[in-house]
C-alpha cells in the first residue's frame, strides 16, 4: 500500500473543500433567487426610511443569505490556506510536480495572483527531480 504524500493529501482536502463551497454555493444561489422579490431600498430610500434598509438586512438573515455567504468566504480562505501549503512543499514525485501545476492553472483561471516565489518552487522542483538519483 502507498502512502500518500503531504501534496497528494492537500489536494485531496482541496478537491472536498471545494466540493463543499460548491453545494454551498448552490444553496445561497437558490436562497437568492427566493429573496428577489424583495428588492432592496435605493440609497434615497433607505436614508428617507432607515427601518426599510434594516428591515431588508434582517431580511437576508432570515434567508440565510448572510450566512452562506459568511460560509462561502470561509471555505474560500481556507482553500486559499492549503494551496499556498501545497505550493510551498517540494515536490517528491511527478505527480506532485502536476498537482502544483493543476493548482496554479485553478489559480490563474479564477484569476488568482501566482506569485513569482510559487513559480520559483515549481521550477526548482522540476530541477531536483530532473537529476539523476
Amino acid at each position: 500500500m502507498t502512502t500518500a504524500t503531504p501534496i497528494a493529501t492537500l489536494a485531496g482536502a482541496i478537491s472536498e473543500l471545494s466540493a463543499i463551497r460548491d453545494r454551498v454555493t448552490a444553496e445561497r444561489k437558490g436562497a437568492e433567487a427566493r429573496f428577489d422579490v424583495l428588492s432592496a431600498p435605493t440609497v434615497a430610500e433607505a436614508m428617507a426610511d432607515p427601518e426599510a434598509l434594516a428591515a431588508h438586512h434582517l431580511a437576508r438573515c432570515a434567508a440565510g443569505l448572510t450566512t452562506a455567504e459568511a460560509a462561502e468566504d470561509a471555505i474560500e480562505e481556507a482553500i486559499g490556506r492549503l494551496e499556498a501549503e501545497l505550493l510551498a512543499l517540494p515536490s517528491a514525485s511527478l505527480s506532485d510536480l502536476a498537482e502544483k501545476v493543476r493548482t496554479l492553472e485553478r489559480l490563474a483561471a479564477a484569476g488568482g495572483i501566482i506569485e513569482p516565489a510559487d513559480l520559483a518552487a515549481l521550477f526548482a522542483d522540476v530541477h531536483r527531480l530532473a537529476e539523476p538519483p
